[in-house]
């Protein structure tokens, strides 16, 4: 197995589902588990620590999360109550909590990732890894579209907690250095925000284990 990462990946998963119709996307079956287990195995393949936002349904996702295994990589949580304000307000505790688990050994580079992409694959965090330094913001591209995950040094997480709870990472980003890296694999550009988007990311799925 390839070595991890020193890196953090805060992850955003405080949000209601609004647009699937009452369901929970969460949660809902993908792969051999669920959407946001299979976010975070891809992840926890290449970064030594993740930190989940929970907010909506906080306490099903948090335990949800405590009887999963990541191998070496540590998974922890921290709830933002404030999620109505939007997913900035997550990112901010994502990185408040960072910051806490750092103490004085702050300075390492971080992922923000989205809870409700499964199709993002490890290969994805690794080909970020591999630019590390070139810029303060590496962000994949699909197609000349914004694509996630997106690796941050350092001082883009001192811009986050400089910036109110209802501000947007197109602020931040405009304060830092951004190196746009192209890429193949669509799943990262595609969250599962509706029922046709959810059923679209199952079959793809399925197609890619019988090739």
């Amino acid at each position: 197995m390839k070595e991890r990462t020193p890196y953090y990946c805060i992850m955003a998963a405080a949000g209601t589902s609004s647009r699937m119709g009452g369901t929970w996307k969460l949660m809902l079956p993908y792969g051999d588990g669920t959407i946001i287990e299979a976010s975070l195995r891809a992840a926890a393949a290449c970064c030594r620590t993740i930190i989940v936002v929970t907010g909506f349904r906080a306490e099903e996702l948090e335990s949800y999360i405590e009887g999963l295994s990541f191998d070496h990589a540590a998974v922890t949580t921290v709830r933002n109550d404030e999620y109505p304000k939007g997913m900035f307000s997550s990112i901010r505790r994502g990185v408040a909590k960072m910051r806490q688990i750092e103490g004085n050994n702050a300075g390492t580079p971080f992922f923000i990732a989205l809870a409700d992409m499964p199709a993002v694959t490890t290969a994805g965090y690794r080909c970020l890894c591999r630019e590390s330094g070139r810029a303060e913001v590496i962000r994949p591209l699909f197609q000349g579209l914004p694509a996630h995950p997106v690796l941050c040094s350092y001082t883009v997480g001192e811009t986050i907690m400089g910036e109110p709870d209802d501000s947007a990472m197109k602020r931040v980003l405009a304060q830092h250095t951004l190196l746009e890296l192209p890429i193949s694999n669509k799943g990262q550009v595609q969250d599962v925000d509706t029922p046709e988007a959810y059923r679209m990311a199952v079959e793809q799925e399925r197609g890619t284990r019988e090739q």
